[in-house]
């Protein structure tokens, strides 16, 4: 078998939703160019095994596990085992559009770093206003070239160079880290055609806990800068907010995203001192 192109990396700790990813990519005829590996971080041995049964079909797939929930963590280690010199980061919640690895393994060569666009969608009430938060935001970032995952494409060297993600952050590691590539001079070129699906939780309490999350990673990513100055950059100065001011649920939202987020910053901040 020739060398891989790509190696597609996929951190997941028992999402079912895995299940319907790796059906899609097992589809596609493109699959035979790529490296699979997913990293199962915090698993059961259910689950590991069951993800096992499912890539054996693949050309080339391996499944990682790591006993310690870090997804972080998880697409280091996977990085450094990948054979491929492009590295695609999904999400297990992700489902690729049909033509998917067709158009990424067309545009490889081509780019350092590529990104795609992400469709949020919910499935209740609270996961579809989540949905619309998000995919406010990152039509607003994805036309700043940020290296945000899931849907990202990078070199395995410049990935590596950069020190890949900082594994003390459970959620906002991309984000940190496209600040730290960005520094660099690099870029995500946009690829309209590598579309994916992203399913937002259900659950009120998992997406609180990410957003406070999320203000813990922006505390370290502001480290060094005032406190006052970061913590009202964090509070509001990447809100989507034309999204906020023409609706009115976009805006109940943020008044609930903000402080809990806020509070994540200021617990981080305590943190450090």
């Amino acid at each position: 078998m020739a060398a891989p192109k790509l190696s597609i990396i996929i951190p997941v700790r028992d999402d079912e939703r895995l299940f319907r990813l790796l059906a899609s990519l097992l589809e596609s005829p493109e699959l035979k160019s790529c490296e699979l590996i997913v990293a199962c971080n915090g698993s059961r041995k259910q689950f590991i095994d069951r993800v096992s049964s499912v890539v054996a079909s693949a050309p080339c797939a391996r499944v990682l596990t790591d006993d310690v929930a870090n997804p972080a963590r998880a697409i280091n280690n996977a990085a450094e085992i990948a054979t491929a010199e492009k590295l695609l980061i999904l999400d297990s919640d992700c489902v690729p559009c049909a033509s998917y690895l067709q158009s990424l393994l067309a545009e490889l060569s081509s780019h350092r770093v590529l990104r795609g666009p992400i469709n949020y969608t919910g499935t209740n009430t609270f996961s579809r206003a989540t949905a619309d938060w998000r995919q406010s935001f990152y039509d607003k970032v994805a036309s700043e070239g940020r290296l945000y995952a899931p849907n990202l494409t990078i070199d395995r060297s410049l990935f590596v160079s950069l020190g890949g993600f900082v594994e003390s952050l459970r959620h906002a590691y991309d984000s940190e880290f496209s600040d730290r590539a960005m520094r660099e001079g690099e870029t995500a070129v946009l690829l309209p055609s590598a579309i994916v699906t992203h399913e937002c939780h259900t659950r009120v309490s998992t997406e609180v806990k990410i957003w406070f999350d999320y203000g813990c990673g922006r505390r370290y990513r502001m480290n060094g800068t005032r406190t006052t100055q970061a913590l009202v950059h964090a509070l509001f100065g990447d809100l989507p907010w034309k999204a906020i001011l023409n609706h009115p649920l976009q805006l109940t939202y943020a008044l609930a995203y903000v402080p809990v987020r806020a509070a994540g910053f200021l617990y981080s901040a305590a943190q450090d001192t």
